[in-house]
Order: C-alpha cells, then sequence, then structure tokens
C-alpha cells in the first residue's frame, strides 16, 4: 500500500472493523439517517393499499406509457391517469426495480408536493401528510433532489453533470443531508477523482458520524474503489468474533472501534502532511 493511501487505509479500517459484514460488503449505494433519502440493507416501503396498488401499476408501465411524449421532464408524468405520486414509491422504483428513467419524471411529481404539503402551512387542503414525514420543506426537497442525482448517475446512459447539480442542490437546501453527502462522494468515485472523493467523506464522516448507513457504505464503497483493508499488514488482528472470507489472508485493523471515524481521518490527514 502507497504511504499516502495506508494511512487512509488504517483509518478505514479502524471503523470498518466494528460493522456488521453486511454494512462493510454494501453495494453502490450510500444511506442515509432516517430523515434523508436514504437505501437501507433491507428497505421498506411503507405505503397504505392504495398507494401501493397505484405504485405497482406505474412501476408494471414502460415509460412511455406514464409520460406524455415531448413534455418536459419536470411535469411528463400522467398524474391525472395514474395519481400523484409517492416518496416511498419513489424509492422503491430507484432502489428495488431501478427504473431511473421513469423515476426522474416520477421524482418531480413528488417534488411538487413538499411546499404543498410540508412546512407550518400547507397549502393542500387534501390532507395528505408531508411526502418524506419530515414536515420540513427544504428536508423533502433535498431528499427527492438527492434521488434525481441518484437516477441520472445510475441511468443506461449515465448524465453525470446532471447528477452533480442535483447533489448539489440537494446539499444547499440541507447540508447534512447524510444520503447525499454519500451519494456525491460515490460520484466522485464514478468520476475517478480521488481526492475529492476523500474530502467528501472526511465531509460526512464529521457531519453523520461513524455509525450513520451513508458514512459506511460510502466508506465501504471507497475502499472497494482504491484499497482493500483486508490486505493491509503490520497491524493487530482483528477481534475473533468479526467474520472473514477464509479464502483470502486475515484481515488486520486498528484495535480501537470506539474512536470516532472523523477524528480517525484527520489523524491520517496529518500524519500525510508530517510526510510530505
Amino acid at each position: 500500500v502507497p504511504v499516502t493511501m495506508g494511512f487512509f487505509a488504517v483509518a478505514v479500517v479502524a471503523l470498518l472493523s466494528h460493522l456488521p459484514a453486511a454494512a462493510a460488503a454494501a453495494g453502490g449505494s450510500s444511506s442515509s439517517s432516517s430523515s434523508s433519502a436514504s437505501s437501507m440493507a433491507s428497505p421498506a416501503y411503507t405505503m397504505d393499499a392504495a398507494a401501493n396498488t397505484k405504485c405497482s401499476e406505474v412501476m408494471s408501465k414502460t415509460y412511455a406509457q406514464v409520460t406524455v411524449s415531448g413534455a418536459p421532464v419536470e411535469s411528463n408524468f400522467k398524474n391525472d391517469q395514474f395519481g400523484h405520486a409517492n416518496y416511498q414509491c419513489l424509492r422503491k422504483m430507484i432502489e428495488k426495480n431501478k427504473q431511473y428513467e421513469m423515476a426522474i419524471s416520477y421524482a418531480w411529481c413528488v417534488y411538487t408536493h413538499c411546499e404543498t404539503r410540508c412546512g407550518a402551512n400547507p397549502s393542500d387542503a387534501s390532507g395528505e401528510p408531508c411526502p418524506v414525514g419530515s414536515d420540513d420543506v427544504q428536508k423533502c426537497q433535498s431528499s427527492v433532489k438527492n434521488y434525481l442525482g441518484f437516477a441520472y448517475r445510475k441511468k443506461p446512459t449515465p448524465d453525470l453533470v446532471k447528477a452533480r447539480e442535483y447533489y448539489d442542490q440537494a446539499l444547499e437546501k440541507w447540508p447534512e443531508n447524510c444520503g447525499a453527502m454519500g451519494y456525491k462522494a460515490e460520484l466522485e468515485m464514478q468520476e475517478s477523482k480521488q481526492e475529492a472523493a476523500k474530502t467528501q467523506l472526511l465531509s460526512l464522516c464529521k457531519t453523520c458520524g461513524g455509525d450513520d448507513q451513508a458514512t459506511k457504505t460510502t466508506l465501504a464503497a471507497y475502499t472497494a474503489a482504491y484499497e482493500d483493508p483486508m490486505y493491509v499488514t503490520g497491524l493487530p488482528t482483528l477481534p475473533a468474533d468479526i467474520t472473514h472470507d477464509n479464502t483470502r489472508p486475515p484481515s488486520t485493523a486498528l484495535d480501537h472501534p470506539s474512536l470516532n471515524c472523523a477524528l480517525e481521518l484527520e489523524l491520517e490527514l496529518e500524519l500525510e502532511l508530517e510526510l510530505e
């Protein structure tokens, strides 16, 4: 491991050494705290029966069937035919079904409800709740913009410029949106911008802490992309209760599972500076 990367690996391993195996092995989507847009290992999409039926109907259709041809993507979802969009259905559409093109149009319908159904005096007389459950207009809009960024990044023909635009807008509306911070770090990795990814990861770690699901999965994505802690040597062996893949060399890690990840990463950066 190169010297300038090795200390970062140490910091990452120190955190990952006490995470559940499933979190460390999580795939390409970062999650967040309960109030932000998230992607959990076993997500629950809570909808009433009517909303769930509508959601299933929409997801069973093609993109052409649920959108108005030639209309702007911000307003082309056929809500007059399929009903108003539901945030939980948007999550399911993206996280489970991976219907990214459809989700972009659908998300804009959810977005319009943030302003009319959230806040102290919502103008929507239907009595429907704030889409994300937070009752905060900015957090609701940030959560939807986060998913817009994710959909643009993951669709068959990715638009990374648009993805960055929506992640930035999500964080402008809600700087502590852990999910958006994690996804933006993954965008930096996708564009092979390791230093930018590291900076974003450090910011995520400081803001959301080591126990947040976004931090865990983004750390895992970073180590998978740039360095494999399973092969870091010269450090104390992991505790016996940590599960290993027996086909690989024994894992090693610092024996400090209680240390805060932000402090670990700050120490790593200080050590790098001293070596320059």
